[in-house]
């Protein structure tokens, strides 16, 4: 009787650890640079931004600098946030924030080893930048490795230099700790398909990582800097179901964007293997 207990739990703990679910990601570059350098108006927009980014599982923020507090100020749905930094020039961090209504753990910061620029070409050394780590709760047995990166903006040759080292970096951080866990990688990559040396880029890392882009999955015609790749698992599979920009939401009463940058949602189904 007690083995054939313990052999129906077994069998329950299988099930379970097998149930599949929808997984909603969010990447959004609020713009969030201090007022007297901004191009466009976070004192006004990012308390406007808040209360929007509910409603998904997972959302990952680039340039999150100086409005911390009125960004997270109305977000009601993520009882799991990473925490903050204030490295760099005046203390405005790397600007990378993910917010999760699912746990995830391992969190770490990497800040690019090279950059392009500090008071001109984009000032992009003026913050360290770079990309995080962390890996999602799927049950109490697997994990979704999660990454959020922004890459040096600048579209000259300094500029590509830079960003062609920084995902060197970022390759080589991702292949000495993402092994057999399903992959989502998400963020302003500052890359675009249309310009020859950016997409051998793009070919570059797709083919050494095995990532494919959600644009590339559903083979679609509008593609911005910002963009979410994924890669599935040993155990897991990442379906992507939906992929849209989200700029109807993210507008203000008299339908002006609330950054210079699109929010893009992917919805994946996530099930076993």
């Amino acid at each position: 009787m007690n083995k054939l207990i313990s052999l129906l739990a077994i069998g329950l703990s299988t099930f379970v650890h097998a149930q599949e679910f929808e997984l909603s990601v969010l990447t959004y570059n609020v713009a969030g640079l201090p007022q007297e350098i901004s191009r466009v108006f976070p004192e006004r927009n990012i308390p406007q931004i808040s209360p929007l980014l509910n409603g998904y599982d997972l959302v990952f923020v680039q340039e999150d600098f100086a409005y911390h507090s009125q960004l997270t100020r109305d977000i009601e749905d993520y009882l799991f946030r990473s925490r903050k930094i204030n490295t760099g020039w005046f203390g405005l961090g790397d600007g990378l924030s993910t917010f999760s209504n699912r746990a995830f753990f391992d969190f770490k910061r990497t800040p690019w080893e090279v950059c392009s620029g500090v008071l001109n070409r984009s000032s992009d050394c003026l913050t360290p930048k770079g990309f995080s780590f962390g890996r999602l709760k799927i049950n109490e047995h697997d994990r979704i490795d999660i990454y959020n990166l922004h890459l040096d903006a600048g579209r000259g040759d300094e500029d590509s230099a830079a960003r062609e080292q920084q995902l060197e970096q970022f390759m080589t951080f991702f292949e000495l700790h993402t092994n057999s866990n399903p992959v989502i990688i998400a963020g302003d990559w500052n890359l675009r398909r249309e310009n020859p040396r950016d997409q051998k880029v793009l070919d570059r890392i797709e083919n050494r990582l095995k990532i494919t882009s959600a644009c590339q999955y559903f083979d679609c015609e509008q593609e911005t800097v910002d963009r979410i790749h994924f890669r599935n698992g040993l155990a897991y599979k990442l379906t992507p179901k939906l992929r849209q920009y989200e700029t109807y939401r993210f507008q203000d009463a008299n339908g002006r964007s609330l950054s210079d940058h699109e929010p893009l949602n992917v919805v994946f189904l996530i099930d076993p293997i």
